[in-house]
């Protein structure tokens, strides 16, 4: 896919990917970041801070973001990223166990992220284990790396 002079590719077709334009004061395109994975990828939330661009969402078995890769070990998986003014992907991260779904990104003064979304049964995060009768809500502070 072209947009104005970026040029996005993907390893996969017929699947929804995400991807991330930067445009300047004057609207031309900064540059381009495609989602890559074999199944899905999305990119429900985007937040900049200080210089630095924040995503979340959720993808299925693995994800490539740069030089980074998140893998999946079932179904959905919930993450948080963080790129440079640049376009690097500096940080990637799982948000937890799977079955979790990251919907919102917010950045707090010190830079750390508060998310947004939703789980189902089981969801772990950190030493702890949360137990759902369906699908139940998270707000979670994360400290990027």
């Amino acid at each position: 896919m072209t947009i104005g002079n970026v040029v996005l590719t993907t390893n996969n077709t017929g699947v929804d990917q995400g991807f991330l334009l930067k445009y300047d004061n004057t609207g031309a395109i900064k540059w381009g970041k495609t989602t890559v994975g074999p199944n899905y990828e999305y990119v429900m939330d985007i937040k900049a801070y200080n210089d630095k661009l924040y995503t979340a969402g959720y993808y299925n078995t693995s994800m490539f973001l740069g030089d980074t890769t998140l893998r999946s070990s079932s179904s959905s998986q919930g993450y948080v990223a963080r790129y440079s003014a640049d376009g690097v992907c500096e940080h990637a991260d799982n948000l937890g166990s799977t079955n979790a779904y990251a919907t919102r990104v917010s950045v707090d003064n010190n830079g750390k992220c508060i998310l947004f979304g939703q789980f189902s049964n089981p969801y772990t995060f950190g030493n702890n284990t949360y137990i759902s009768t369906g699908k139940d809500l998270f707000l979670l502070k994360y400290p990027m790396k």
